[in-house]
């Protein structure tokens, strides 16, 4: 569902595990959900792509591990890709502690704001 989405989508994931990779297209919200005894989690990573800019990309209240691309990142951006707007919210950026593992990489041209709050590396 969330490798379909188009720029504007609002998608809310139930509190549970994601056991896949996530490839993301265009500025989309993405919005985890919380409980006192479970959480939403992606355990592939989340790979962001775009034809020409990603735009207005928020994601919320996840649990993110694994790696998605050919590097060691939990969030792996395309080489030379345009972002403009990226919001990162009350998520947790897990390595698993591999020691060449990065939570965010990759060679994008970022325009407009990166606001990271809430968010445990």
């Amino acid at each position: 569902m969330i490798n379909q989405a188009y720029q504007g989508d609002k998608i809310t994931a139930e509190a549970e595990s994601y056991a896949e990779a996530i490839t993301i297209k265009y500025g989309i919200q993405l919005i985890g959900t919380s409980t006192l005894t479970d959480s939403s989690s992606i355990t592939g990573g989340i790979k962001l792509t775009g034809f020409y800019e990603l735009t207005n990309l928020y994601i919320e209240g996840f649990t993110i591990s694994g790696k998605n691309g050919a590097a060691e990142a939990v969030i792996q951006a395309d080489n030379d890709m345009k972002m403009n707007n990226l919001e990162i919210k009350n998520c947790i950026l897990d390595g698993g502690s591999v020691a060449s593992r990065y939570a965010f990489h990759g060679s994008t041209k970022m325009r407009g704001t990166l606001t990271i709050t809430g968010t445990t590396f």
